[in-house]
């Protein structure tokens, strides 16, 4: 009952899931508040030439310190270290290769670097990994994650993180499912186990039916109906005859098995009604069984189509109208200059391309930049690293006003909030913040796709490092389009 839909159960809370995450946070306050006052007290107490996630349970602790070491393996089992300077990190030992679930490495540890630290795996001169080194220490898959960790121009401090946030902060829901992950893995088996996977379940749960029926067709799907079949082996009747025709017909196909066959040859709305038919197919038979109260079969069908529009015709869409916005490009206030940033993914490369149009209040393409990121695999990442090439852009022009124009909202918000968290993005917007210090003034905006379809452009075309004044031929159609003559 408390596993997720998605997994084939209910999803209802598990509340011994849900008691660890609350007492998983109060263990991420101690370890990132080491000076808050119970911080402070249970050092003293209980890991004094420690920290608390080597801490022991120590003699006649309080019942509030096992719960929280009771919870510590959530917390760990999210825990990773964002890499800074790489000081701090082990590169055998702690958990810092950002991928869903084993955050350390895969690959044996090499016995002639057994006290690697991950800064020896970084280029003191550009902030960069040491790409020949890290091939040669650790497998492909190891390798391939560690290149795509961005670094900053400027070395920050390791971080311990949370995981399972984008902004590397600890949620409670985020732990909630870790801890069901953890639960699942020391069972053997649990709801859902039937073979369906998490497609279809989400398929089915998504269903434009009354939730009754849903519901309906999750028990028909696990085989938890009170059918004589199943009366029977559970021992609560002697009966297998059908109740209502009187047969011993036994369905050989499993009812999982036979909605796939069905899901996977009618449409969205073939399988609402065949849905709502097998509902009122049930609560006829119900009806005979309990009240003897039979029916037509046509008279059935028609019941449940008349049924199904009806609900269909209660569901209320959201017809609110969203406030028009500026789809187009616009040019800039006399005297200041518009960067506009963007990046690209590709289908056939594995990396991600930046680029940056600057222009005046004419329109004028004035500068252009593009580089091509390889390993590189988060588009937001690439969102970063193009903000910091259009700043970077207007400094070295000397441009004393600009405005700085993305499509990213997360990233922008970063920009413009100046709140500091624990991402993968933040050593990159902390490079922006740095080279935004000067005589030029920045503001960032965000805009949509369309107005900033002339950074897209270049982004899409970025293969090498390249930049220029005047505008190539393939930038030429999108800047005539912003700003037509």
């Amino acid at each position: 009952m408390c596993t997720s839909k998605k997994s084939g159960g209910m999803g209802f809370r598990n509340l011994r899931a849900f008691n660890l995450a609350l007492l998983a946070k109060q263990g991420w306050r101690v370890l990132k508040n080491p000076n808050l006052l119970l911080s402070r007290i249970w050092k003293a107490k209980y890991f004094v030439r420690s920290d608390f996630l080597q801490a022991k349970r120590g003699y006649n602790s309080s019942f509030t310190w096992r719960s929280i070491l009771e919870a510590r393996p959530t917390l760990i089992a999210g825990l990773r270290w964002r890499v800074g300077d790489g000081q701090r990190v082990k590169v055998w030992e702690d958990p810092w290769i950002p991928r869903p679930v084993m955050f350390k490495p895969i690959t044996p540890r090499n016995q002639i670097h057994p006290d690697l630290r991950v800064a020896e795996l970084i280029e003191s001169t550009d902030r960069s990994w040491n790409k020949e080194l890290v091939e040669d220490l650790f497998w492909l898959e190891d390798a391939t994650t560690i290149l795509s960790i961005l670094l900053g121009r400027s070395p920050l401090n390791d971080e311990q993180v949370w995981h399972y946030t984008k902004s590397g902060i600890f949620s409670v829901k985020s732990a909630y499912h870790v801890a069901c992950r953890l639960f699942r893995d020391r069972c053997s088996s649990f709801a859902g186990s039937s073979g369906s996977g998490a497609k279809e379940w989400s398929f089915l749960w998504g269903t434009m039916v009354p939730n009754k029926v849903k519901v309906f067709l999750w028990r028909l799907s696990c085989d938890a109906l009170p059918t004589a079949e199943n009366l029977t082996r559970r021992k609560c009747s002697n009966d297998m005859s059908c109740s209502t025709c009187g047969g011993g017909y036994r369905w050989e196909m499993g009812a999982a098995e036979w909605i796939q066959r069905v899901r996977e040859k009618v449409d969205h709305g073939q399988f609402n009604l065949f849905g709502m038919v097998c509902w009122m197919i049930w609560f006829r038979r119900n009806k005979y069984a309990m009240e003897k109260m039979n029916m037509d079969p046509l008279a059935v069908v028609c019941s449940a189509k008349s049924l199904l529009n009806d609900f269909n015709n209660s569901v209320v869409k959201n017809e609110r109208e969203r406030p028009a916005k500026d789809t187009k490009w616009k040019p800039p206030d006399h005297g200041c200059i518009k960067i506009n940033f963007d990046a690209a993914t590709f289908k056939d490369r594995t990396g991600i391309g930046v680029g940056v149009v600057a222009r005046d209040d004419s329109g004028v393409c004035l500068a252009w930049q593009m580089d091509f990121v390889a390993g590189l695999r988060e588009a937001e990442f690439g969102e970063a690293i193009a903000a910091r090439m259009a700043v970077e852009l207007g400094r070295r022009f000397g441009w004393e006003k600009c405005i700085i124009e993305g499509d990213c909202l997360r990233v922008i918000k970063k920009l413009t909030t100046r709140q500091h968290d624990l991402s993968p993005v933040e050593p990159i917007i902390v490079d922006i913040f740095r080279n935004a210090i000067g005589t030029t003034h920045f503001s960032f905006v965000h805009v949509n796709r369309i107005a900033n379809h002339a950074a897209h452009t270049v982004a899409r075309h970025a293969t090498i490092r390249e930049e220029g004044i005047f505008p190539p031929v393939f930038l030429l159609p999108a800047i005539l389009a912003d700003n037509p003559i």
